[in-house]
Formats: structure tokens, sequence, C-alpha cells
């Protein structure tokens, strides 16, 4: 029993592969968390929570290394995480044809 306990413990420290960690920066405050591995740009864009933690509005847009991301782009895996940075995206007027 004392194996099979000491087995579970085991499993329950290692990383789960499913999972990658992100840090989501807005202005000079962040937010780091585990998200799954088919998370996208756009739900963390989305994430209400995400935003609230930060302070930030529905208008914003994701930037990796400084280029903004499409919604439906996977966020990458990497060792140690990676860091993104919310931006308040630009307002556009509609041009008059």
């Amino acid at each position: 029993m004392a194996r099979e306990m000491g087995e579970s413990v085991d499993k329950a420290l290692e990383p789960n592969s499913n999972m990658k960690t992100i840090t989501v920066v807005h202005g000079v405050s962040r937010l780091t968390r585990e998200v799954e591995d088919t998370t996208t740009f756009g739900d963390i864009r989305q994430d209400a929570t995400i935003r609230a933690a930060l302070g930030t509005s529905e208008n914003v847009r994701v930037l990796l290394d400084g280029t903004p991301m499409g919604d439906a782009v996977q966020i990458p895996n990497v060792a140690g995480g990676i860091v993104v940075r919310l931006e308040t995206a630009a307002n556009t007027k509609a041009t008059l044809a």
C-alpha cells in the first residue's frame, strides 16, 4: 500500500505534458498561469479573467516578441514558458468610399 501511495505522489509531482506556462503582461502588471496545449492567442485575448486581473479592456491585441498574433494561432510550447504582451488595439475608423 505504501508503494502505491508513493507512486501516486510521484505522478502528482510530474509536470503535466498537456500544459504550458504563459506570462501575460499589460503595462507594469503581469500574470503567469498554466494553459492547455491547445490554447490559442485568441483564447488569451478573450479571457475575461486575465483581462480583469490586468485591468485591460476587450479592445486589446496579443503581441509575441513585438509581433501581433492572430486569434487562431496556437501558443508555442517553449521550455520555461513564454511571455506575451497585451496592448490596447488602435481604434480604426471606416473610410468612406
